[in-house]
Parts: C-alpha cells; structure tokens; sequence
C-alpha cells in the first residue's frame, strides 16, 4: 500500500475531485490522505463532502497555515505508517499528474534498494513563466545540485511529486527550516543518514505537465530570499 499526501490550501474552487476519484477508483493500492492547511476558504468542506466516505481517503486538519512542508510532516505524523510500504505527496494543483505516482512506484519494484523517488521536469516546464521564476529556478538548480554534492546531480530538487520508503521516514521528525526549499532539505536529510552519495535515490522523468492557472511567479526580492535560504540550509546540513 501507498499513502499519498495532497497539502491543500484553499482549494474550494481548484481541487480537481474527479480527477482524484478517478485516481483511487482506478488504483486500489494507493490511500490519500488530503490535509487542510489552515485554509481560509471553504476547503475542508469540499474535502469531507467528496472524501469523507471514501475508504481509501482521510481529511486531516491543521488549525492554521503551516506551509507545504510543514503540512507534510503534519500528516505523516497522523499516518499509520505499519500499514503502508511506501509515502509520496503531490501538489494539489495536478500540474504533476496523478500517473507521475505509478512511475514513481515502478521505480521501487523494478531496482529493491530504491528509497527515494524524485520526479523531474525535463524540457516541459512552463513557457508562461516569468524570466524572474526562470532565473530563480534555474539558480536553485545549480546551487543545490552543488550543495548535495553527489557525483550523479539531483536534475530538479523542487517538483512537487515525491515518494519514499516508510524505512525513511525519520527524515520528516524535525522541522524544516525553510518553508521553500524543504525539498532540498529532505534530500540533505537521506544523504546524511542514509545514502551519502545517492545510490538509492532514482530520478523520474516527468511524461507531461498539466496547465494550471493561478501559479506564482517569482519577484525579484524572492531571489534574494531563496538565496538567504540556500546560505541557511547550507550552513545547517554539511
């Protein structure tokens, strides 16, 4: 079995419901848990109305906005981790779709050492984006990639489809640091206790991203931020 975490915040209008029902009609192994991140909307609502039923759904509640990495480790600490094999999140949006999950999980089955699964954008990111969230990310690339420092390069620290082995977990026990760069973090985190060169760490090419509306684009101050973020992550971990 599989828990996948959605972080949902205010998602009233946006959450494609059918699309997740669809999902776990279709994929009996997989078990969703959609956390409510302190919305300010009616999110939590449209949760309980579509998947309160469910048995293979839980709604987990936070009292107010953690952030994404933070609502992570939130609902692992609400998950029965004994009766699941692997973990994963995605982003609740779906530009990253739901099959991007069983990609990941091949990846498990086909190579038995596999711990982490990180999916990755290769020439099919957004052309809409702004040149400040190009420069922005390109410049998280290139400065993580360094600052892991394993001999195959992490290709893309933050896309928001992830999964793990349960033996793993212990990575999400401490707060982040960073409400941004948390991905990066986690990665730190296995190098540092369980694979310090990225052996068992298997990178999966993304097949398509959906369009969304309503993604942000970076100002020009958030590099500045990133950047003080990398320096912090940086000084924290090696």
């Amino acid at each position: 079995m599989i828990a996948v975490i959605v972080p949902c915040y205010n998602e009233e209008k946006r959450l494609k419901v059918s699309a997740f029902k669809e999902f776990i009609k279709a994929n009996g192994k997989y078990h969703f848990f959609f956390v409510d991140d302190g919305s300010t909307d009616e999110t939590y609502q449209m949760l309980y109305d579509n998947f309160y039923e469910d048995s293979r759904s839980n709604i987990i509640k936070a009292d107010f906005n953690l952030g994404k990495g933070e609502a992570i480790r939130f609902a692992i600490s609400k998950i029965p981790h004994q009766s699941f094999h692997y973990l994963a999140f995605i982003d609740a949006d779906l530009e990253i779709p739901l099959d991007q999950l069983i990609e990941l999980e091949k990846a498990f089955y086909s190579i038995p050492d596999t711990i982490a699964g990180l999916s990755i954008r290769i020439e099919i990111g957004n052309k809409k984006s702004s040149l400040v969230r190009r420069v922005g990310s390109s410049m998280i690339r290139k400065i993580s990639s360094k600052l892991i420092g394993f001999s195959v390069p992490i290709r893309d620290t933050q896309c928001g489809c992830k999964m793990f082995s349960v033996r793993i977990l212990d990575v999400f026990k401490e707060p982040f640091i960073s409400s941004w760069l948390f991905d990066i973090e986690i990665i730190l985190r296995i190098r540092n206790k369980y694979d310090k060169e990225g052996q068992s760490i298997r990178q999966i090419p993304l097949r398509k991203l959906n369009s969304v509306d309503g993604k942000i684009n970076y100002k020009a101050a958030a590099i500045l931020k990133l950047t003080q973020q990398l320096n912090k992550i940086r000084r924290c971990y090696n």
